[in-house]
């Protein structure tokens, strides 16, 4: 009951945190989920190039952590839960982002390659 957009935008400033620590920069764009309103996509400072960009962000500085939003009124009506009362957020990650920048791994590749040192 209660749920705010604020309290998603906190819960995942202090998860990322959490993950990376004090120094970690994020950004969040607006983004279109189909079972969201408003949505949003995380995007955390590139942790190799401290936003100046390089070849792990495409030269951009920013990488794409996560995608999250408000849970849609007719998404939580069709779940059963009467939106009226309660309130909710969402959002979704891959695990393979968080392995790369929190332990500093720039090619993404090596994680699916089978080599014993990743995992």
């Amino acid at each position: 009951k209660g749920i705010t957009i604020q309290n998603m935008f906190h819960t995942l400033d202090q998860f990322h945190r959490f993950l990376f620590g004090d120094d970690v920069v994020l950004r969040f764009r607006y983004k279109y989920y189909p079972e969201v309103s408003p949505g949003a996509g995380v995007d955390m400072q590139c942790k190799f190039c401290k936003g100046e960009g390089c070849s792990v962000c495409k030269y951009r500085g920013w990488i794409e952590m996560l995608g999250c939003g408000m849970i849609h009124y007719n998404t939580l009506k069709m779940c059963g839960i009467d939106p009226e009362i309660y309130t909710g957020f969402a959002f979704g990650m891959g695990l393979d982002r968080i392995v790369m920048q929190r332990f500093k791994i720039a090619d993404l590749r090596k994680l699916y390659g089978g080599g014993i040192v990743y995992v």
